[in-house]
């Protein structure tokens, strides 16, 4: 599946995955402490796509965060092995 979405991600050049990445490191124009709405948030802590202790800052900086942690959970398959709980999440 990582294969896969890699491949079309990169299908017409790797212009789009590099814009990506752009503004992903650019200045958001707000701050994680200005969001006001309910967020949940999903960590895996056997992630090594994206670092815990990045999901723990978000969870400590964002007021309304709902941030629930897996220790044996990585990137791709937190979401596979609690898709029931996330997009149960997600319509409520």
């Amino acid at each position: 599946m990582l294969e896969k979405m890699v491949v079309e991600a990169f299908r017409s050049g790797a212009r789009g995955p590099a814009w990506d990445w752009t503004l992903c490191a650019r200045p958001w124009g707000f701050s994680l402490s200005d969001i006001g709405m309910k967020v949940n948030l999903w960590q895996g802590e056997m992630d090594n796509m994206v670092p815990p202790s990045m999901g723990r800052y978000q969870a400590n900086t964002i007021p309304n965060c709902r941030a629930k942690f897996y220790s044996s959970e990585g990137h791709i398959f937190l979401v596979v092995n609690h898709y029931e709980e996330i997009l149960s999440a997600m319509v409520c």
